[in-house]
């Protein structure tokens, strides 16, 4: 359990540095780091949420500080095959 939850704050923080720093690919790099390493109950989850979280963080504190995050976040909808737009809830 510390193990995983070490791993998951380092991942975290490593996405968060490298994106702050503009080096928004890490995420990827840092899951298929995980993907080549021998297979563990859990490793992939950690990696993913890990790098969610970290790209997440750096979105936030950009919007908090009145930045455009929108073409950030579209870029990365894109690279995870998710649509560029959030469906808007009908009413």
């Amino acid at each position: 359990m510390a193990r995983r939850l070490a791993e998951f704050l380092l991942t975290a923080l490593l996405c968060w540095g490298t994106s702050r720093l503009g080096l928004w690919f890490v995420p990827f790099v840092a899951g298929a780091w995980f993907g080549v390493l021998p297979p563990r109950r859990g490793a992939v989850l950690t990696a993913a949420v890990a790098a969610v979280a970290g790209w997440g963080v750096s979105l936030w504190l950009l919007a908090r500080e009145s930045l455009p995050v929108g073409a950030t976040a579209r870029a990365i909808a894109a690279l995870a095959g998710l649509p560029p737009y959030a469906p808007s809830p009908s009413r």
